[in-house]
């Protein structure tokens, strides 16, 4: 997995950076019905304020670094500050991740961008919250996931449980990153010395937080529980698979069927054993939750960069028809591009400013 960079991946690169920046600006700093749980933390840990809330304490990072910026600016434009950097790196992250998956510049080009569009994104991504911070290390740590699994160096291992760690103190259902290397590692090497290391680090780190302010992670989701598609009756299970195709659609616009498409078509047997421990791992998890846009969201990695290679052959088995085959099949990858890029924006724009 090599992050070397030539001359057209940096266009690549400096695109993808100037339409994050404009993307991101809709919604900087917005405050939410969410926000006053990660506000009232930031100022704990700035000494500004003597309580905090007794959720968003479970997840201090973005809290933490916006408490930091209290100094010099105003509490939302901090937060919004933090997250546009997160949005900006996890953009960049994305496209090495989908290159190694796809070997393709431009196909790794056409993911980040259609994560950097998305209205999910738009609309939450620098808000006054914490789901930019939960997307960027659920994207880090699918990322080392798969290099560890890929190197089987001790010392490439080591960074995982450090961010798998990171990943569940910024939000409590990225305790899937786990069972993502869990599976991972059962359907590869089988190595249960690494799993028990990584594990072990992993509940480590958290637990330097949890412990000493008494926190249990457990007993708190037990307390708040919601409805999710393991509770109810029968048909309500059935109705709830239904919101959630209809969640994913929302967040992630045509990118869902064409990721759909993507993964029926992937010829490589190592792609399809990660897609298999990501998507195990994350719909576990969402089976567990509230069934929302911004949980949903949770699938981008792996959904954008399938969406990009479904993209691909979409368009060339378009050219093969006589009636389609003036366009070349790039046209087509643009075109399919340039329609996401305008419904996606026009989605969140109506999202973010309701007549």
């Amino acid at each position: 997995m090599k992050l070397g960079l030539r001359r057209v991946e940096a266009r690549y690169l400096v695109i993808l950076c100037l339409i994050s920046i404009l993307e991101l600006s809709l919604g900087f700093g917005r405050v939410t019905d969410d926000s006053p749980m990660y506000t009232s933390v930031s100022l704990f840990l700035a000494g500004r304020a003597q309580e905090y809330h007794p959720i968003g304490i479970y997840r201090p990072l973005v809290a933490f670094l916006s408490s930091l910026l209290l100094p010099f600016v105003e509490l939302n434009v901090a937060f919004g500050i933090v997250n546009s950097c997160l949005w900006l790196l996890t953009t960049l992250l994305l496209f090495f991740f989908s290159r190694d998956l796809l070997l393709d510049d431009e196909l790794a080009f056409y993911s980040s961008l259609m994560f950097t569009s998305a209205p999910t994104l738009i609309i939450f991504g620098s808000a006054v919250m914490v789901d930019m911070e939960c997307y960027f290390f659920l994207l880090l740590s699918a990322f080392l996931i798969r290099y560890a699994d890929q190197s089987r160096r001790v010392r490439d291992l080591l960074a995982t449980p450090l961010v798998m760690g990171l990943a569940i103190l910024t939000k409590e259902l990225l305790y899937c990153v786990v069972l993502m290397f869990l599976l991972m590692e059962l359907s590869g090497s089988r190595s249960w010395r690494r799993v028990v290391v990584v594990v072990a680090l992993t509940s480590l780190l958290v637990a330097l937080w949890y412990l000493p302010l008494h926190l249990n992670p457990l007993s708190r989701w037990l307390e708040s529980h919601h409805p999710s598609l393991v509770t109810g009756t029968r048909l309500s299970r059935f109705l709830g698979l239904g919101r959630l195709s209809a969640s994913v659609l929302r967040s992630m616009g045509m990118a869902a069927p064409l990721a759909l498409l993507g993964f029926i078509v992937e010829p490589d047997n190592e792609n399809l054993r990660f897609y298999y421990a990501f998507f195990a791992s994350i719909f576990f998890t969402l089976a567990l939750c509230p069934i929302h846009e911004r949980f949903t969201f949770m699938l981008f990695p792996c959904v954008f960069t399938l969406a990009s290679r479904g993209l691909r052959w979409f368009s060339k088995k378009l050219t093969e028809k006589p009636v389609f085959s003036a366009i070349p099949s790039r046209g087509y990858e643009l075109l399919i591009m340039a329609i996401y890029f305008i419904a996606s924006n026009h989605q969140a724009y109506a999202a973010l400013h309701p007549s």
